[in-house]
């Protein structure tokens, strides 16, 4: 079940003072994605927070930066294009474009999710 505002630790965060949480996007197996403002370029962008318990496990923190590095390289109208990676405190993060719509899930199974 995705976390509510009032139970969100960051929502209203700033990450790397640059990256402010606005709002819930979706909740994963090994990171939240959220719907951010990068406060520098002034621009919406959305943020995937790797899980607090899982930044702290070494072999995910690295899957979880290899995993931007290579999504980084990919130039195609149809991916959405990393903008940033880091760690502020216990939060690694990626940065991404921002993309409003449906999710993948919702187009693949027909629901709202």
């Amino acid at each position: 079940m995705p976390p509510t505002t009032g139970t969100d630790p960051l929502l209203g965060a700033t990450l790397d003072n640059r990256y402010r949480i606005d709002s819930h996007i979706a909740h994963g197996g090994m990171a939240t994605v959220y719907a951010g403002h990068d406060i520098r370029l002034d621009r919406a962008v959305a943020v995937k927070v790797l899980h607090p318990h899982l930044a702290q496990d070494a072999n995910f923190a690295a899957r979880f930066i290899a995993e931007a590095r290579q999504a980084a390289r990919i130039n195609h109208p149809n991916v959405v294009a990393v903008h940033d990676q880091g760690l502020d405190g216990a939060h690694a993060f990626i940065v991404m474009e921002l993309v409003r719509g449906q999710s993948a899930r919702a187009l693949r199974f027909g629901c709202g999710a």
